[in-house]
Formats: C-alpha cells, sequence, structure tokens
C-alpha cells in the first residue's frame, strides 16, 4: 500500500515539475515596433522599448542593393538616441525601393532585434518580376522544434506506464 502511494506520488511529481524546465527561459524585455513595408520616400517612425535602466538604442539601417545616402535616421544611417523611460522613436525615411535590415541595439551594443522592411516592390524595380511558386511557398522557419517535448512527454507515458506495472505486479505477489 506504501508503495503505491510513493510510486503514485513520485508519478505526479514528474508531471508537475515536468514544464518547469521550459518556464525557467526570461521573458525578452525588449519590444521593437517596425513596419512590414512602407512607402518610398515617405517618412515613418521605429519604436524601441526596453528595461527603463537601458539609457540608449542604436538604430542601423542597411541593404545591399541600395546606396547608404538612400537611407534617412535623422539625416544619417546609424543613429544613437537616448531613452525617455526606457523606449526611443526613431523618425527614418528610405528613399529607393529596396528590402532594408533594420537592427537595434541596447547600450552596450548588443544586438536587441533584427528586422526588415520592404520600400514598394522590389522585384519588379529591378525588373526581376518572375512569378517563381517556389519562393511563394517558402515560408519562414519561425518558433521552436517540438521534438524535445515529445521525446519528454513519451518518456513520462513509459515511466507512469512502468510504475504502473510495476505496482500491480507487487500487489498480485
Amino acid at each position: 500500500m506504501i508503495r503505491r502511494a510513493l510510486s503514485t506520488t513520485a508519478a505526479t511529481a514528474a508531471i508537475i515539475l515536468a514544464p518547469t524546465a521550459a518556464l525557467a527561459y526570461p521573458d525578452d524585455p525588449y519590444e521593437v515596433d517596425v513596419p512590414g513595408s512602407v512607402a518610398q520616400g515617405v517618412p515613418f517612425d521605429i519604436n524601441l522599448e526596453g528595461p527603463n535602466e537601458n539609457a540608449l538604442f542604436g538604430l542601423t539601417i542597411a541593404s545591399a542593393n541600395v546606396p547608404n545616402s538612400a537611407i534617412e535616421i535623422a539625416g544619417s544611417q546609424t543613429m544613437e538616441k537616448p531613452t525617455v523611460g526606457g523606449a526611443a522613436t526613431f523618425s527614418v525615411t528610405l528613399n529607393e525601393e529596396a528590402v532594408y535590415t533594420i537592427t537595434a541595439v541596447d547600450q552596450n551594443g548588443d544586438v536587441v532585434e533584427e528586422s526588415t522592411v520592404t520600400v514598394g516592390d522590389p522585384a519588379t524595380s529591378a525588373g526581376a518580376g518572375s512569378d517563381n511558386s517556389e519562393d511563394a511557398a517558402a515560408l519562414p522557419d519561425t518558433g521552436a522544434t517540438s521534438t524535445p517535448l515529445v521525446v519528454g512527454a513519451a518518456a513520462l507515458l513509459a515511466a507512469g506506464a512502468g510504475v504502473l506495472v510495476f505496482a500491480r505486479r507487487q500487489t498480485q505477489a
């Protein structure tokens, strides 16, 4: 009787404590608001938010197909700005159609976010207006793989079944 209670308690503890490893990861304290696409030559804002201790944000915008002169963050391609309550807003103007990479850094120079923004339709402006179904069907790889969770669940299920079989054999003997 005591063995059954102990095995049930052990199985219950394993089930309850299993998700604690996933909960151990801290939240990302940074938030970046970047539009997915914008109009050519029209100013737009990029908002960065983080912990109040972060004294400044840096923003860099680049594109492989565009000269730096076509990118303006208050007159330059890279800019650092002090935060107010952990937040900063950058006014940006992109003067050529392309896909731009936006990199935000914190006060230590650590990258906190990378995003892309599209100006106009860069495929048609470059004359490469092909309708490639391979590119259209490709989706970005987002999120985490669930394989470790499935393996962990299967291991817990097997352990529980083993404990159940062991407990039943002990009561029959």
